[in-house]
């Protein structure tokens, strides 16, 4: 498989709102999520349910398993956030005898992460992602940080361009 499909809806914000729709459905409440996954503060809920923060990529299966999702939307999310580890974990598993084809394993991963897009309406007949109150998402669907005028790109920028010329200093 040399490059995986990322639709529309492969997007922070449209996992956000799933997790939001289950975290209702459950009637869970941030700290009751964040205190099962270990989390001191349930900020880091929000964020990752707004779209302004991914899900950590070694928490992609915590996220799942306590928002009530199964594995197969936790590699949609794994998919969605970081497709370069989705598709290295594709070709390796292609490499067990007896295996099914690494499209068959996407093909599976697609259908359960539209199932549950559906299951709370945040998707239209053709794939179009959509906000709460139903209207399509339009615009960037991958945000940025904010840039801050003084610094030019982002303060975390900033910092790490220092760290790298220190290092090449040395």
């Amino acid at each position: 498989m040399s490059s995986i499909e990322l639709k529309a809806y492969h997007n922070p914000i449209t996992i956000g709102l799933l997790l939001r729709a289950r975290r209702a459905a459950n009637k869970q409440t941030h700290k009751d999520i964040s205190d099962a996954m270990g989390y001191a503060h349930a900020n880091v809920l929000s964020m990752v349910e707004h779209g302004r923060l991914n899900i950590p990529q070694q928490r992609i299966f915590d996220f799942a398993r306590e928002y009530g999702l199964g594995n197969l939307v936790a590699l949609a999310f794994l998919k969605s956030l970081y497709p370069e580890t989705y598709e290295f974990l594709l070709v390796m598993q292609e490499v067990v005898p007896g295996s099914v084809s690494p499209e068959e394993v996407d093909a599976k991963v697609e259908e359960h992460f539209l199932k549950a897009l559906r299951e709370h309406d945040l998707i239209d007949d053709q794939g179009v992602p959509r906000g709460e109150d139903g209207s399509p998402l339009e615009g960037n669907l991958f945000p940025r940080r904010k840039e801050d005028p003084k610094r030019g790109r982002g303060a975390a920028h900033g910092r790490m361009k220092k760290a790298a010329n220190a290092a090449r200093a040395e």
